[in-house]
């Protein structure tokens, strides 16, 4: 057998190179989309935890919300009985300032009565 001709084989080297490189690129498209769906399921991931981290963030703040608008209900209530009891205090300090003040009347009265008394005897 006789050795091919230069120009087969050149045409062989060339046919199993372009072989060598349409396979390469085969792998090379088949890496890249094997990576590419990766980096997707990732981002899907990551994105699922960041909806659920924001849902939960949500949910705290709700509740802290509720909680605050409570704490407020219940310190209106204390406001409204302090309110209220001040308005007893004010009416039962005008109330022993009138008592106080009728007591100074009958004090000086039976003042004057003793003086009035001590002048006849």
């Amino acid at each position: 057998m006789t050795a091919p001709e230069p120009d087969l084989r050149q045409r062989i080297a060339q046919a199993i190179n372009g072989g060598l490189c349409a396979t390469r690129s085969v792998l090379t498209a088949d890496i890249a989309a094997e990576l590419a769906e990766a980096v997707l399921a990732e981002l899907d991931a990551l994105r699922e935890q960041h909806r659920r981290a924001l849902l939960a963030a949500t949910e705290s703040s709700s509740i802290l919300q509720q909680q605050i608008d409570a704490q407020a209900g219940d310190l209106d209530a204390r406001d409204a009985e302090n309110t209220r009891l001040r308005a007893e205090l004010s009416v039962e300090t005008a109330a022993r300032l009138g008592l106080r003040n009728r007591l100074d009347r009958v004090i000086a009265s039976n003042a004057q009565l003793r003086a009035a008394l001590d002048t006849d005897t």
